[in-house]
Order: structure tokens, then C-alpha cells, then sequence
């Protein structure tokens, strides 16, 4: 016959309920780094994999080298890198500074990167389709311009020769 396990002991159950649940990825995340931190050979490998995988993704075109963009997007990728330099500053001066008695939430921070940029891609479309839009109505100014001044001369042919009909 089988016997039961005994029951866990009550007294430590958060050491219980840890070892029972399953890490999260950021958890194992954090321990997979710490360990690569913590030996220098793994450190090492590490480093060298990460400069392997980066050549690899250059080689590919899936990341473009600031000297290979235009120079349109090199100053957009420049703004970016100030502007994420910027951030990284204020972040680094709000931590060292105390922290505010009551917790403030930042409503532009909850703005999700793929929100952004799809408000970005909106805003070009929308922008794109205002210029074709404008150069259709100037198109179409002229041809009406044109087709007045066709309607003029046609009536003036039209008056000429019923004058000369007149005369004969």
C-alpha cells in the first residue's frame, strides 16, 4: 500500500509556493544573465556569439548601417539616437533624485511603440494622399483653364464666319 506524503510545512510557505511556480521568462531571463556576468569564459562566448549575430544580421540587410541610409533617414535615425539619449539622461537623473511621495503616472509613456508607429504611418498616408490631391486639382484647374479658353476661340471661329456668311 502506498502511504501519503506529508503535508508541506505551513510554517515557510512562501519558499513553498516559490519552488512549486513556475519561473517567468523574465526570471530566467535574469538568471540566465547574471550567470554569463558571473564567468568570464561564458562572458567571453557570449560577447563573441552577439558579434557574430550582429555581422550576420548586417550581411542581411536586416539592419542598415547609418553610412548605407539616406541622408533623409540618417538625420531621422540621429534625431532618434538624441532624442533616446535624451530620455536616458532624465531616467538616470529621476532614479539618482528621490522619489515623489505620491506615484504620478505618465500618460504618453502607456503609448505603445507599435501605436506610435502606426500613427506614423497614418500621418505619412494621410500627408502623401493631401499632396497627390493637390496636384490633381491643380491638373484639373488647368485643364478646365484650357478647355474655357478652347470654348472662347471656338465661339469667336463661330461669330467670325457667321459675320462672314453676312457679307456675302
Amino acid at each position: 500500500m502506498r502511504q501519503r506524503k506529508a503535508p508541506p510545512d505551513t510554517t515557510d510557505t512562501e519558499t513553498h509556493h516559490h519552488a512549486t511556480t513556475p519561473l517567468t521568462a523574465a526570471e530566467r531571463q535574469r538568471r540566465r544573465r547574471a550567470k554569463i556576468a558571473a564567468d568570464p569564459v561564458l562572458q567571453r562566448e557570449f560577447k563573441a556569439n552577439e558579434c557574430a549575430r550582429w555581422r550576420k544580421r548586417v550581411q542581411s540587410h536586416k539592419v542598415k548601417l547609418i553610412a548605407d541610409l539616406t541622408p533623409r533617414e540618417q538625420r531621422q535615425q540621429r534625431r532618434r539616437w538624441r532624442k533616446q539619449w535624451k530620455e536616458r539622461i532624465n531616467k538616470k537623473s529621476l532614479s539618482i533624485a528621490t522619489a515623489p511621495s505620491t506615484p504620478v503616472h505618465d500618460y504618453s509613456a502607456s503609448v505603445s511603440r507599435q501605436r506610435s508607429s502606426g500613427r506614423k504611418q497614418v500621418r505619412r498616408d494621410r500627408s502623401q494622399a493631401y499632396r497627390r490631391i493637390k496636384q490633381l486639382e491643380a491638373k484639373l484647374a488647368k485643364s478646365v483653364a484650357t478647355n474655357n479658353m478652347i470654348r472662347q476661340e471656338s465661339c469667336a471661329i463661330a461669330k467670325m464666319t457667321a459675320r462672314c456668311a453676312l457679307y456675302k
